[in-house]
């Protein structure tokens, strides 16, 4: 995508509701005086479906539906998609057996902010995204911001960086300091609800953004180093507020099945979908505990490749059961996310394989006929290297399945 302005929005509340739903279509249609009216909607990449009344009841469905069916959890993504000005947003509702934060982020083209008002309209949208989600953390900046950093997936495990504009929410007032935060020496603080709106320049796109990154370190030394994620991390881990995000957990009606799918798998097929979500999500926090983001593209298959190359290395020349049954864990997590990457772009289908008792190969990703291993994949690359790829793996997937 072309350059472009980043707005993430974190909260600790359930959003997978049709009430929410219908507040977040109109939130799309109204935002700064209605420019970034959707094009097309979907669950999954392509986003190809189209967007307007018409297609209201399924968006809403398929934003509140309980997923497994029959379960109170809500694990459900809407991606949505428009052409000029460019606009790539999504809105993640989840309620599992973990927490995890809701959120609301997209991708929006940086030349429709060229203008004088750019950054207050930028600003407008942040609190407008803020004010629908209720949220505990949300940030702005530019694609080509020179401060950039990887670190922590969410605002649950730390955050990665401070950007242009910063949202702290009423768990960050708590611990960084109402009085604090307001004499920050930047160029605008301001309060909004229960939390604090922080804006580092006057523009996201002057020099001061995008040709140095002294204003940003210099303020988070000001607010304290240790709340991001450092050279150190993560062996030196962020201060983490206390956020509350009982409300995106419910009990699973089979909780004995929620370990990870590796040897003895419990097969519960109505599970299946959220066992894997809940996978892949421990592939992106152990992908963020070394300081790289899996964000579920297709590029990013292979920094998993790099990924289980580290693993490797520390356990070369060990055939104890310990060693073997950490192996069949992570390749059953990063199997689970690649499956995941795939699944979004093909469509398919989580199935468990009759053809196997247990063990890596019990999972499969189904594409009608055509059935696909990425966790059997994940364990062969664990075992015998770059000889197994799984960025090659998923290209050869790819290129034998049709486009949906």
């Amino acid at each position: 995508m072309a350059s472009h302005i980043t707005i993430r929005v974190y909260s600790n509340r359930f959003l997978g509701t049709a009430e929410k739903g219908r507040e977040l279509l109109r939130l799309l249609e109204t935002i700064d005086i209605g420019r970034w009216v959707p094009q097309k909607w979907n669950t999954v990449e392509p986003i190809r479906q189209s967007y307007g009344p018409a297609a209201y009841d399924r968006i809403l469905k398929a934003w509140s539906e309980p997923r497994p069916a029959g379960t109170s959890q809500v694990i459900n993504s809407l991606l949505f998609r428009r052409t000029r000005p460019r606009l790539v947003l999504e809105a993640q509702a989840w309620r599992s057996s973990r927490p995890r934060l809701n959120n609301l982020w997209g991708h929006f083209e940086v030349r429709a902010f060229d203008d004088e008002e750019g950054p207050k309209r930028i600003v407008g949208i942040v609190l407008e995204m803020i004010a629908w989600s209720d949220a505990v953390f949300a940030t702005a900046f530019h694609s080509a911001q020179i401060h950039s950093r990887s670190g922590p997936g969410t605002p649950l495990e730390g955050l990665r960086r401070l950007d242009w504009l910063t949202y702290w929410g009423a768990p960050y007032v708590e611990l960084i300091g109402r009085e604090r935060l307001l004499r920050a020496p930047c160029y605008l603080v301001d309060q909004y609800g229960t939390g604090i709106l922080m804006q580092a320049s006057p523009r996201f796109d002057g020099p001061d953004v995008l040709e140095s990154d002294k204003l940003l370190i210099g303020l988070e030394q000001y607010l304290g180093a240790d709340l991001f994620a450092g050279p150190e991390y993560p062996d030196a881990s962020c201060q983490v507020p206390t956020i509350d995000a009982s409300e995106t957990i419910c009990h699973t009606e089979n909780p004995e099945t929620s370990q990870s799918a590796d040897a003895s798998v419990i097969r519960d097929s109505a599970r299946l979908p959220t066992l894997i979500l809940e996978l892949a999500s421990e592939a992106e926090a152990a992908a963020a505990s070394k300081r790289i983001a899996l964000d579920y593209s297709l590029a990013s298959i292979s920094a998993v490749d790099t990924l289980l190359d580290e693993f490797r290395a520390g356990w070369i020349g060990r055939s104890d059961r310990s060693a073997t049954t950490a192996k069949r864990h992570l390749a059953s997590v990063f199997g689970a996310y690649v499956g995941e990457v795939l699944r979004r772009a093909r469509g398919g289908q989580w199935i468990y394989n009759d053809a196997s008792a247990d063990g890596v190969d019990a999972i499969v990703l189904e594409f009608g006929e055509v059935r696909v291993f990425p966790m059997d994949k994940a364990y062969k690359r664990l075992s015998r290297g770059n000889s197994e790829s799984l960025e090659l793996y998923a290209m050869a997937v790819l290129r034998e399945l049709p486009r949906p």
